[in-house]
């Protein structure tokens, strides 16, 4: 079934506002009155649907022993994001969108290829 909800990365603000991409186009607004601490836990969930759908896709289709690392950090990442804990992998996925041009290379290191997480990780 082709993908009827609007594309991520979706992300959360400190009001439970929930955006998707550059444009920052409204998804959902968590309900923050009287909700204290669970108003960012629900926001920081719906932020990380599409990240968790995504993953969980993956891991659907892969054969049950063959579960590469690329998709567990993929899973680790957005159940993280859901709890909203920032990891590594976040990190990584935001330079990638911040530094990688169409033709997959660094604006910012002079249009060097982008760097895997493995390179990423050591810089």
């Amino acid at each position: 079934m082709e993908m009827q909800h609007t594309p991520g990365p979706w992300a959360a603000d400190q009001f439970g506002l929930v955006t998707a991409g550059k444009n920052r186009l409204h998804i959902a607004q968590a309900m923050t009155t009287g909700m204290g601490k669970a108003a960012d836990a629900n926001a920081a969930l719906i932020a990380a649907a599409p990240e968790l759908l995504k993953a969980l896709e993956a891991i659907v289709r892969s054969e049950p022993h063959a579960l590469d690392w690329y998709r567990l950090c993929a899973a680790r990442a957005a159940v993280s994001k859901a709890k909203g804990i920032v990891t590594r992998w976040d990190e990584y996925q935001a330079y990638l969108r911040s530094a990688g041009d169409a033709d997959g290379n660094d604006t910012t290191r002079g249009g060097a290829p982008l760097l895997s997480f493995e390179q990423w990780l050591a810089s």
